[in-house]
């Protein structure tokens, strides 16, 4: 089984205040959270989501269909959850691959771990993650918009309410839950 670990990394301290009560991935740019952006990319596979432990309940409790707790996977994609991801994330990171990790000036942006490398990963699971959590891998360099400092989520707002909006209006099934 194959799933999908939405990350934070310890640059979530660079969204505060809007961290305090709330994973960075929760944060909106445009209609959309920047995890629902993420899962998009991905549809049809699980999703767990990775935060600080003082927010573990109240994710479980506002996302009971989101997995907090993580299951043994064969195969997992960490994705960092500051990720402002488009249409094109997907191709940029693929669910299948060696094991890998992308990185963008020296960021941790995402990383493909099976087998004995998910089974060390997995044993040390820390409430945020760094490139030090992960076994030495081949990294790749790729470039991605990220979302650094709250103003990042003002700058991009606007773009983001029309791309969100064009693509929800252009699906022919009710997405209001997914806005949420």
């Amino acid at each position: 089984m194959k799933s999908i670990c939405i990350f934070e990394d310890e640059n979530y301290q660079l969204l505060q205040p809007l961290t305090y009560f709330r994973p960075s991935y929760h944060l909106k740019c445009g209609i959309l959270s920047l995890h629902r952006k993420i899962r998009r990319n991905y549809p049809d596979i699980r999703i767990e989501l990775n935060t600080r432990s003082y927010l573990r309940d109240l994710i479980k409790q506002n996302h009971p269909t989101e997995i907090v707790e993580h299951v043994k996977s064969e195969m997992m994609l960490f994705i960092n959850g500051r990720i402002l991801a488009d249409d094109s994330l997907h191709n940029v990171i693929p669910l299948d691959g060696p094991d890998e990790l992308y990185t963008q000036k020296g960021i941790l942006i995402a990383a493909r771990v099976s087998g004995s490398n998910l089974d060390r990963v997995s044993s040390s699971l820390k409430d945020v993650l760094s490139i030090n959590d992960f076994p030495q891998l081949p990294q790749k360099e790729i470039s991605v918009r990220i979302i650094d400092y709250p103003w990042d989520l003002v700058k991009y707002n606007s773009e983001e309410l029309i791309n969100d909006f064009k693509k929800l209006a252009s699906e022919n099934h009710n997405h209001i839950s997914e806005w949420n």
